[in-house]
């Protein structure tokens, strides 16, 4: 059996970010693209944030990267996210026919009971899905930053680093839909000298014990299992 959400949706992260970017750019920001920052240091009571391209002086800084691996500058943040592989596949553009047999309705598909591949058709009439691959694969794909050692118990965190250093990380899979808000809301409370309008409490950065567990009980158990049950029960979209 199946669930049709018709309240449900969908959105490109691609385009919802450009939009966004945009938006920031016709009110008067200034974006830079190609611009990885290589260094953040004290410069007086500011802030110069360093570039392969020049940089800026700054008061306030605020990382908003999701997760913080690889980074040289506040070493302290990359360890307090439990880091999980995850990749996204597309085929080539499908024919009418083959999309009427797949997706007569055109609506976004989850697997059931198991959820471990959402399907999506983008404009070009590719089925787009993504997954956590088996271990050993994919290696170099994409990586989702998470709070906590389990889905249900993860949340975004806010850090404070240092005197007008602040970071809205870790924020798993799910950056696009809350990413939004919370970076308004932080935003709004540092413009303002509001911080008590802050929805999210703010942490001081505390590295976690063992922080590959999360990766090794999803890619080597958990996923496993679970594409193993659903063998059992066939494939149910």
């Amino acid at each position: 059996f199946g669930v049709h959400w018709r309240e449900g949706g969908r959105v490109n992260p691609h385009r919802f970010t450009n939009g966004m970017v945009d938006a920031a750019a016709r009110s008067g920001a200034l974006v830079f693209g190609d611009s990885p920052v290589e260094s953040c240091m004290p410069a007086g009571r500011r802030w110069c944030v360093r570039t392969p391209h020049g940089g800026v002086t700054a008061s306030t800084v605020v990382l908003c990267t999701n997760g913080h691996a690889d980074n040289a500058f506040f070493p302290e943040l990359a360890g307090t996210h439990y880091p999980l592989l995850a990749c996204g596949v597309a085929t080539t553009p499908l024919p009418k026919p083959l999309l009427d047999v797949i997706d007569p309705g055109r609506v976004v598909m989850s697997q059931y009971p198991l959820g471990l591949f959402p399907l999506v058709l983008d404009g070009m009439n590719r089925l787009i899905s993504a997954t956590i691959p088996a271990p050993g694969r994919a290696n170099d794909a994409g990586r989702t930053a998470n709070s906590a050692s389990a889905y249900q118990a993860g949340s975004p965190r806010l850090y404070r680093v240092a005197d007008g250093v602040f970071a809205l990380l870790n924020f798993g899979a799910g950056g696009n839909v809350i990413g939004p808000l919370l970076g308004m809301n932080l935003a709004h409370a540092l413009a303002d000298d509001r911080h008590q309008d802050l929805v999210l409490p703010m942490q001081t950065p505390v590295s976690i014990a063992s922080p590959g567990r999360f990766e090794w009980k999803m890619r080597h158990l958990m996923i496993p299992l679970a594409r193993f049950i659903d063998g059992l029960g066939g494939l149910r979209i």
